[in-house]
């Protein structure tokens, strides 16, 4: 990722360099350092901001994975099942990953 990159996301959550030094855990220095090209920018805070804007765009708008990733109902059913056995095995009443898969 180069720095025009990042600080265009940056930008684009809508956060200052203090507040988006917070949410990587990295220092403001670090931040200012990345968006002027002085230091590359770590792998993990590029992920980690990549997700960040995902969860900006997509994440937070209350949308099934179905319904993000537009999945054939083929392999909806398909998840769906395999989350029933696993329950019926392990004798488990609610998992969280069966609520998900439920709403």
């Amino acid at each position: 990722m180069e720095s025009q990159e990042f600080s265009r996301l940056r930008k684009k959550l809508n956060k200052t360099q203090k507040q988006l030094s917070e949410l990587l855990g990295a220092s403001l220095k670090a931040v200012h350092s990345y968006e002027q090209g002085w230091r590359g920018i770590p792998v993990h805070v590029e992920r980690q901001l990549l997700f960040l804007v995902f969860l900006s765009n997509e994440g937070l708008q209350n949308k099934t994975c179905w319904e993000t990733l537009n999945c054939p109902a083929f392999r909806k059913e398909t998840t769906v099942l395999s989350v029933r056995v696993k329950r019926k095995r392990t004798g488990r009443k609610k998992s969280k990953s069966a609520a998900l898969v439920r709403s």
